[in-house]
């Protein structure tokens, strides 16, 4: 490719990330996780794109700015390959599995992997391992450079990976990873094996794209509120009897209690508030194959993979758990308090009604007990 062509490549892909962050804007919410890390790819993207455009127009040019720019701009080039690789992990398994507690434990080794690879990158201002600029400020790059390619291929490969182990345990699709992986891998290697290529990052932007218009699908399964799945959803894999591959799973339905008094008390603008707070309780302490749902109103709804009472048990203390340490910490004017009653859903044996009777039946007498023990506090916050 000459010159001409790299810039209007990359000028494409700027662009398409330009339509992209306005066409998405109203559908992705900034307090979200999934959308903040998918805002932040596309500034890499777009950061990339001009970057590696700047590198190329000074390859060759023998002056001291050109020379400074080509030094930091490719600099930036592989130290983007490794931060953009890395923020798709995360973005793909928060996607799939909606718990900042899991990507806080289970990428944490992959946190100290990256960062020592991006000290390396800028130590290569000093050593030129990784590539040099000749005295005609020409680019070469060293065999040590190529694996800074194969790196983020090998990070967003296991994170296809993961996307696989989780289409075994959940039926309705929403990550079709291949409309980002069929341009981005095409891209990258073509890149990789002709200097002078400039593919990968306009690929990616392309990738992005098709990514985004095929995940909008999801937002029909979504609460606008609390942005995990609503009650379309449970109709859903209900109705169809695919969920756990037709095989006993469990449900927890779960009541804010008093949350009219909250919602009068102190508004509807903190009736919401403690709506999202008890969704992110739920999200982030339960197992990561389990399902949260917001039912209706002030109700949630658990599936579990599992049938055995004690392991039920167990999820609904965790939580109880993480209210107490919630109330403790959080500054808020209310304090939160969940009644929760559990069941079994047996495909051929139940129904969506009997098993939504039944939950919703153990949910009240779990409420009922508590109230007749007074263990209810107050809502106000002391």
């Amino acid at each position: 490719m000459n010159i001409q062509s790299i810039v209007i490549t990359n000028a494409i892909g700027i662009a398409l990330i330009i339509v992209l962050q306005i066409c998405s804007h109203l559908s992705r919410q900034k307090r979200s996780i999934s959308d903040q890390l998918f805002t932040g790819m596309l500034f890499i993207v777009a950061s990339c794109c001009l970057n590696e455009s700047i590198s190329f127009l000074v390859d060759g040019i023998n002056t001291v700015p050109a020379r400074i720019l080509g030094e930091f701009s490719n600099t930036w080039c592989y130290f983007f390959n490794i931060s953009f690789s890395f923020l798709w992990c995360l973005y793909v398994d928060y996607r799939l599995y909606h718990s900042k507690k899991r990507l806080y434990t289970t990428f944490r080794p992959l946190l100290i992997l990256t960062v020592i690879l991006l000290v390396i990158i800028l130590g290569n201002l000093f050593g030129h391992y990784l590539f040099y600029l000749d005295k005609d400020n020409v680019y070469h790059r060293k065999p040590s450079a190529y694996l800074f390619f194969v790196l983020p291929v090998a990070y967003i490969l296991s994170s296809t990976v993961n996307v696989f182990l989780c289409r075994r345990k959940h039926t309705v699709d929403f990550f079709p990873i291949w409309a980002f992986l069929t341009p981005f891998l095409f891209g990258c290697f073509f890149q990789a094996m002709i200097y002078g290529v400039s593919l990968a990052w306009c690929s990616t932007a392309i990738g992005l794209t098709a990514l985004h218009m095929c995940t909008q699908n999801e937002l029909v399964f979504k609460d606008p509120l609390t942005h995990i799945f609503n009650r379309l959803y449970l109709n859903t894999v209900l109705r169809t009897g695919q969920w756990n591959r037709r095989n006993p799973f469990s449900g927890i339905m779960i009541d804010v209690d008093d949350f009219k008094y909250i919602n009068d008390t102190f508004g509807h603008s903190k009736g919401d508030l403690a709506l999202c707070d008890v969704a992110s309780i739920l999200s982030d302490n339960i197992p990561s194959d389990a399902v949260c749902i917001r039912f209706a109103g002030d109700e949630f709804i658990l599936l579990l993979r599992t049938t055995v009472q004690s392991q039920m048990e167990e999820v609904m203390n965790c939580i109880q758990n993480a209210v107490t340490a919630f109330n403790a910490t959080a500054v808020r004017p209310f304090t939160l308090s969940l009644s929760m009653g559990c069941g079994i859903f047996r495909p051929g044996q139940s129904t969506q009604d009997s098993f939504l009777e039944e939950i919703d039946k153990n949910m009240y007498i779990n409420k009922s007990i508590r109230h007749a023990s007074n263990t209810l506090r107050d809502r106000r916050h002391h």
